[in-house]
């Protein structure tokens, strides 16, 4: 119970990564033929890294549309 404890407080004091913009970003990117994005590579208000694990192309769909 003594090594469960430890772990807890070891995770508990990690803090999450990014700001309030990025911190919820997930790997999935959605994509236009048109070259827009969903989002960016990088995260615009702290410059974080976030790149796209899933790329969802829209064929034909321009991304104002959606």
């Amino acid at each position: 119970m003594k090594r469960l404890g430890k772990r807890v407080q070891v995770m508990e004091s990690r803090q999450p990564l990014g700001c309030a913009t990025c911190r919820l970003w997930h790997g999935v990117v959605i994509e236009d033929s048109f070259g827009g994005r969903s989002r960016s590579d990088r995260c615009p208000d702290c410059g974080r890294a976030v790149p796209p694990v899933q790329i969802i192309f829209l064929e034909g769909i321009p991304w104002d549309c959606v």
